[in-house]
């Protein structure tokens, strides 16, 4: 996928909307990544947490209340969500602050 190829290899990295953690998977498999999944959907927690690092269910918007301001990561992926969003450019400005200096 496109999106690995962005990847900084072992990153840290936030995964929204990860769903099952299928692209999770790919990430630490192929890029060897430590992978943070979001999901709101309570139905993919458990395949989800089998394939990533640590699973959180919750809506991306609620996640300050979740993860400390200072948990930082190399990269956010939020691959097929952010135009499901009510407020897009809301959910940009809340990721980019979990993003370590020079991160994508």
């Amino acid at each position: 996928m496109r999106v690995l190829a962005h990847l900084p290899l072992a990153a840290r990295v936030l995964d929204v909307g990860c769903n099952t953690g299928e692209l999770g998977a790919q990430m630490k498999a192929l890029r060897g990544c430590y992978v943070v999944g979001v999901e709101k959907n309570p139905a993919y927690r458990d395949l989800a947490g089998q394939r990533l690092d640590e699973i959180i269910v919750a809506d991306v918007m609620d996640l300050p209340g979740l993860l400390s301001p200072s948990c930082q990561f190399d990269a956010v992926v939020a691959a097929d969500v952010l135009e499901h969003l009510p407020d897009p450019w809301a959910a940009v400005r809340l990721l980019s602050g979990y993003l370590r200096g020079g991160g994508v």
